[in-house]
């Protein structure tokens, strides 16, 4: 077998895509040969349309000094299913239109693959779906929350407007949501260019005569088949959307034209009287939807309207279904120039470095340097960051998680988490997912859990075994390479009442968890000869360097530490080595070292105390912190957690099972406990977690109710209600 046909042939398997039998009528084998080609492997259909359908994939990006992957959506376009009037009027122009765009706000598209009959769009792909779904799943969203994500609707729609282009199916379902902070524009398949340009194909006069849109969102002047700018109608659209966001209706829901179009002209609507919108909001709506386009509110105003950029830095309400801002303007003010001479003292200290260093720097260079951060940091702290969250002492409202149980004993854990959250009454709602690989029959389909993840943002998970037998990559790596999970993080630290070798302990291990020497590229070319592929790219090792350096900084820890094993592997584990060093740099406040793997579990096994945080690649993490836990008490008492940009899974910190001691009523699920008390923080229900993992240190400081590997002979059972009994 040829190397590059292996390797796609692997990757393939890798990622659990495979393509269909050729003699299978319904296969798309064309389709996949094609995208293979150009780095796509095809997963399932997720869309279809009556041109074509949307596949799921995953691309691998392979560049000059590092690899990744990521995972795409390809909306597959035939092109003999396309009447003539929409491929000579819309389709080519579409294309033209995709190439043109880039902006946070619209959806990226990453490659167009213009082949034989059919034309490939790669571009990114949205796991939590359109605005359409996600208001009909939850209802009408918060005025704050609806502020936010129409701000940047506009911004996304303006900048289109500025570049020509008009879009003209402004709608909902056209609204997709990347997370809970980001939505973007899709669907320019009706867009046209309403602007002069040098080139003729970009030619159109001002006014579009052509009939288009969905009949809900589309303006009056349309419906009345008269010219119209189209720009106008945009704004027309959006106000629709907007009042779609607040109040999970629409307007005008009239499905006869004539009867539409006189309720628009009358604006003969009304807003729920449910809905406190606020009288600025209120009055943006009436001025959106104004029948004439002359009268109608243009989007460079909407743009600048000052309350509707003060209401997007203001606190999301705390029923939200997603983390919240939780903050005083006072509070959000400081942390804004606290963070911002933080972020500016770093950028500015690199440039001088640039310049030839301190005494080669002008004043005016200086003063430059510090606007033009001030505004990057502006437009970052208020428009791309994720939610700042501070505990608050009795939230209020509901918020639901996912939870799979795991196997082994992972249920009664499980169970013992569910009862202590009754006792103390916490408002979290669990989403039950059994997953598990050993007993396929009552497994739900990891599809499933995915999804819901993806939905809730949190998970609390216990252990899954991983079969020996079967597909290389476990649902364990699937779960942590399809969302992202690139930093596992474990505190080992003593327990109060845990006896061990060594009292104090208390350091943090960081792995990088989707890479390594867990990337399952392994084969046996020759009988008795295996070879098994160790993947470090910079890009990951960047990462994870900055995400231990940030942890660092949160938590006022003074040291990091590199693991490693580059005396041997000198390129792979010597590019983890050297991108942790070139991010320590920027962080002069916090010591940097590193310590060879061997060497380093010597010193965890002798002298614990001299490390802090410990970063490090895949398969050290995992030896790091069997070790770890071994120091303070065993895999019972150490939790952990796996963290993406956007979700996060709570989960123990060693992998074990504990199968022996399944149905007799004997784990120790202090590590479950401890991991759902980290959740409720998370999910800034501070006091409930404090509350839980206080009353757990009272009973092991007590030392009276112990399971036996802590050395007492307690149930599981009476463990857990020993807990309840010290909630206060």
């Amino acid at each position: 077998m040829k190397p590059l046909a292996y390797i796609a042939f692997k990757l393939a398997r890798l990622f659990g895509y495979h393509s269909k039998k050729k003699n299978d009528k319904k296969s798309s084998g064309s389709d996949t040969d094609i995208l293979l080609s150009h780095g796509c492997i095809v997963g399932k259909k997720i869309g279809e349309g009556a041109y074509g359908n949307v596949r799921i994939a995953k691309q691998l990006v392979i560049g000059a000094k590092s690899s990744k992957s990521k995972i795409v959506a390809v909306k597959i376009v035939n092109r003999r299913k396309l009447s003539q009037e929409f491929k000579e009027n819309f389709f080519h122009r579409e294309l033209q239109i995709l190439r043109k765009l880039n902006h946070k706000n619209v959806i990226r598209v990453y490659d167009i693959i213009d082949v034989h009959k059919k034309v490939y769009i790669i571009m990114k792909y949205a796991r939590n779906g359109d605005l359409c779904n996600y208001v009909h799943d939850y209802g009408p969203l918060h005025e704050i929350k609806a502020t936010l994500w129409f701000q940047q609707i506009v911004f996304g729609l303006f900048y289109c407007h500025e570049r020509g282009i008009a879009h003209r199916d402004l709608k909902s379902d056209n609204i997709l949501i990347m997370n809970s902070n980001h939505v973007v524009i899709t669907d320019f398949g009706l867009a046209c260019f309403c602007q002069h340009s040098n080139s003729k194909a970009d030619f159109s006069s001002g006014l579009s005569d052509t009939y288009c849109g969905s009949p809900a969102y589309v303006a009056p002047e349309i419906i009345s088949c008269e010219p119209y700018d189209p720009k106008l109608a945009d704004v027309w659209s959006l106000g629709i959307v907007l009042y779609f966001m607040l109040s999970a209706g629409l307007p005008f829901d009239n499905t006869n034209l004539k009867i539409k179009l006189v309720q628009q002209q009358k604006r003969d609507f009304t807003f729920d009287p449910n809905l406190k919108l606020a009288r600025h909001c209120e009055k943006l709506l009436l001025q959106m939807l104004e029948p004439i386009p002359g009268k109608r509110i243009s989007l460079s105003k909407i743009r600048r309207l000052k309350w509707l950029i003060q209401r997007t830095i203001e606190n999301f309400s705390t029923h939200e279904h997603n983390s919240s801002l939780v903050m005083s303007r006072k509070g959000l003010f400081m942390l804004y120039f606290k963070v911002f001479w933080f972020y500016a003292s770093i950028e500015i200290c690199a440039m001088i470095m640039a310049q030839g260093g301190f005494g080669k720097i002008t004043s005016n260079v200086l003063k430059q340097t510090v606007i033009v951060h001030s505004k990057n940091f502006h437009t970052t702290f208020f428009f791309g960051a994720k939610p700042i969250q501070e505990p608050v002492s009795k939230p209020k409202g509901q918020i639901i998680c996912t939870l799979v149980p795991g196997d082994g004993v992972g249920p009664e854990m499980a169970n013992s988490v569910q009862e202590i959250f009754r006792a103390a009454k916490v408002p979290i709602k669990f989403e039950f997912l059994n997953l598990s690989e050993i007993q396929p029959e009552t497994s739900v389909q990891l599809q499933e859990v995915l999804d819901s993840v993806a939905r809730n943002g949190v998970c609390l998970k216990g252990i899954l075994i991983n079969p020996s037998v079967g597909e290389a990559q476990s649902f364990n790596m699937k779960l942590r390479r399809q969302l992202d999970l690139f930093a596992n993080v474990v505190h080992i630290k003593s327990l109060p009442g845990v006896k061990t070798r060594h009292t104090n302990v208390d350091f943090i291990v960081i792995r990088e968890s989707i890479e390594g020497e867990y990337s399952f590229l392994e084969h046996e070319g020759v009988d008795g000869i295996v070879e098994s592929l160790k993947i470090v790219t910079r890009y990951n090792s960047r990462r994870i360097a900055k995400f231990a350096f940030d942890y660092a900084t949160k938590l006022g820890r003074k040291k990091v530490t590199a693991v490693h094993k580059a005396n041997i592997m000198k390129l792979g584990d010597g590019l983890f080595l050297n991108t942790c060093g070139d991010i320590s740099k920027l962080y002069p406040s916090i010591k940097f070292d590193n310590m060879i793997i061997d060497n380093c579990t010597m010193q965890l096994a002798s002298n614990p105390h001299q490390f802090d945080v410990l970063v490090m690649p895949n398969l050290y993490g995992d030896i790091i912190n069997n070790l770890g836990a071994g120091l303070v008490g065993g895999a019972g008492v150490v939790a952990g957690g796996s963290y993406s940009q956007d979700y996060v899974m709570f989960e123990p910190g060693t992998r074990h099972v504990y199968n022996v001691a399944v149905g007799k009523n004997l784990a120790n699920p202090t590590a479950m406990i401890l991991c759902a008390s980290k959740m409720l923080k998370h999910v800034n229900l501070s006091f409930h977690g404090k509350q839980i993992e206080e009353s757990v240190f009272a009973v092991l400081k007590t030392g009276k109710v112990l399971t036996k590997d802590m050395g007492g002979n307690a149930t599981s059972t009476e463990y857990t209600r020993a807990i309840i009994e010290n909630l206060k």
